[in-house]
Protein backbone atom coordinates (compact mmCIF):
# COMPACT_ATOMS: atom_id res chain seq x y z
CA UNK A 1 0.00 0.00 0.00
CA UNK A 2 1.05 3.83 -0.89
CA UNK A 3 0.42 6.49 1.35
CA UNK A 4 1.45 10.11 1.84
CA UNK A 5 2.88 11.29 4.96
CA UNK A 6 3.95 14.75 5.06
CA UNK A 7 3.87 15.20 1.09
CA UNK A 8 6.13 12.16 0.76
CA UNK A 9 5.33 8.54 -1.02
CA UNK A 10 5.75 5.98 1.08
CA UNK A 11 4.88 2.33 0.75
CA UNK A 12 3.84 0.54 4.47
CA UNK A 13 3.14 -2.81 5.52
CA UNK A 14 1.01 -3.45 8.12
CA UNK A 15 3.88 -3.95 10.25
CA UNK A 16 5.36 -0.90 9.27
CA UNK A 17 2.06 1.14 11.06
CA UNK A 18 3.06 -1.07 13.93
CA UNK A 19 5.68 0.80 15.04
CA UNK A 20 4.86 4.57 14.21
CA UNK A 21 3.34 6.13 17.39
CA UNK A 22 1.08 8.88 16.27
CA UNK A 23 -1.32 11.67 18.05
CA UNK A 24 -3.92 13.87 16.44
CA UNK A 25 -4.65 16.78 18.42
CA UNK A 26 -6.51 20.51 18.04
CA UNK A 27 -4.50 23.86 17.16
CA UNK A 28 -3.73 26.01 19.84
CA UNK A 29 -6.58 28.76 19.70
CA UNK A 30 -8.16 28.73 22.64
CA UNK A 31 -7.22 27.38 26.55
CA UNK A 32 -9.29 24.21 25.92
CA UNK A 33 -6.93 23.80 22.45
CA UNK A 34 -4.05 21.49 21.81
CA UNK A 35 -5.62 18.70 23.30
CA UNK A 36 -5.20 15.23 22.13
CA UNK A 37 -7.73 13.90 20.16
CA UNK A 38 -6.62 10.53 19.45
CA UNK A 39 -3.39 7.91 19.13
CA UNK A 40 -2.78 4.68 18.21
CA UNK A 41 -2.39 1.81 20.28
CA UNK A 42 1.42 2.45 19.74
CA UNK A 43 1.32 5.50 21.53
CA UNK A 44 0.11 3.23 24.74
CA UNK A 45 3.35 1.35 24.32
CA UNK A 46 5.62 4.62 23.88
CA UNK A 47 3.98 6.43 26.89
CA UNK A 48 3.72 3.53 28.90
CA UNK A 49 -0.11 4.58 29.86
CA UNK A 50 -3.47 3.44 28.62
CA UNK A 51 -4.77 5.51 25.92
CA UNK A 52 -7.73 6.96 28.12
CA UNK A 53 -4.86 8.67 29.89
CA UNK A 54 -3.65 10.52 27.25
CA UNK A 55 -6.56 12.06 24.96
CA UNK A 56 -7.95 14.94 26.36
CA UNK A 57 -4.41 15.91 27.20
CA UNK A 58 -1.58 17.67 25.67
CA UNK A 59 1.94 16.45 24.11
CA UNK A 60 3.41 18.68 27.08
CA UNK A 61 1.71 16.22 29.67
CA UNK A 62 3.77 13.54 27.73
CA UNK A 63 6.97 15.31 27.98
CA UNK A 64 9.68 16.35 30.92
CA UNK A 65 8.92 20.05 32.44
CA UNK A 66 12.05 21.10 30.69
CA UNK A 67 13.62 19.98 27.19
CA UNK A 68 17.37 19.32 26.95
CA UNK A 69 17.80 23.05 25.88
CA UNK A 70 16.45 24.61 28.94
CA UNK A 71 13.37 25.14 27.56
CA UNK A 72 9.77 24.44 29.57
CA UNK A 73 8.45 21.76 27.40
CA UNK A 74 4.75 23.67 27.82
CA UNK A 75 6.66 26.76 26.16
CA UNK A 76 7.77 24.79 23.42
CA UNK A 77 4.69 22.85 22.16
CA UNK A 78 2.82 26.01 22.00
CA UNK A 79 5.73 27.16 19.85
CA UNK A 80 5.67 24.18 17.80
CA UNK A 81 2.47 23.95 17.17
CA UNK A 82 2.37 27.77 16.25
CA UNK A 83 4.96 26.70 13.58
CA UNK A 84 2.92 23.98 12.11
CA UNK A 85 -0.24 26.95 11.95
CA UNK A 86 2.15 29.13 10.30
CA UNK A 87 4.34 26.34 8.02
CA UNK A 88 1.67 23.79 7.65
CA UNK A 89 4.60 21.31 9.54
CA UNK A 90 7.88 20.79 11.15
CA UNK A 91 10.04 18.13 12.22
CA UNK A 92 11.90 18.19 15.74
CA UNK A 93 13.97 16.42 18.33
CA UNK A 94 11.93 16.32 21.23
CA UNK A 95 12.20 14.32 24.79
CA UNK A 96 9.07 12.90 25.74
CA UNK A 97 8.31 11.03 28.86
CA UNK A 98 7.31 7.35 29.81
CA UNK A 99 4.83 6.63 33.13
CA UNK A 100 7.82 5.15 34.52
CA UNK A 101 9.66 8.80 34.24
CA UNK A 102 11.84 7.45 31.66
CA UNK A 103 13.12 9.98 29.17
CA UNK A 104 12.05 9.20 25.52
CA UNK A 105 14.26 10.96 22.70
CA UNK A 106 11.84 11.23 19.69
CA UNK A 107 11.70 12.32 16.59
CA UNK A 108 8.56 14.21 15.72
CA UNK A 109 7.01 15.04 12.42
CA UNK A 110 3.97 17.47 12.31
CA UNK A 111 1.55 18.56 9.98
CA UNK A 112 -1.47 20.38 9.54
CA UNK A 113 -4.70 17.69 8.89
CA UNK A 114 -7.50 18.97 7.20
CA UNK A 115 -10.43 16.95 7.86
CA UNK A 116 -14.28 17.65 7.03
CA UNK A 117 -13.64 21.20 7.07
CA UNK A 118 -11.80 21.51 9.85
CA UNK A 119 -8.20 21.74 11.00
CA UNK A 120 -6.46 19.18 13.32
CA UNK A 121 -2.62 18.73 13.92
CA UNK A 122 -1.45 15.85 13.58
CA UNK A 123 2.56 14.03 15.06
CA UNK A 124 4.19 11.34 13.97
CA UNK A 125 6.69 10.09 16.81
CA UNK A 126 9.44 8.14 15.84
CA UNK A 127 11.66 7.04 19.41
CA UNK A 128 15.17 7.24 18.58
CA UNK A 129 16.91 6.15 21.49
CA UNK A 130 18.97 3.43 19.65
CA UNK A 131 20.06 6.14 16.79
CA UNK A 132 21.00 8.73 19.46
CA UNK A 133 23.68 6.01 21.13
CA UNK A 134 24.94 5.58 17.99
CA UNK A 135 25.63 9.39 17.26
Amino acid sequence: QRVDILGKRARLDSEDWLSVTYYLLLPYRDVDSGNILEVNNQSEVLFGLPRKDIIGKTPAYLSPDYQPDGSRSEDLVKEKMANVAHRGGETFYWQHKHASGAQIPCLVQTSKLPILGSELFIGFVTEISEQKEVL
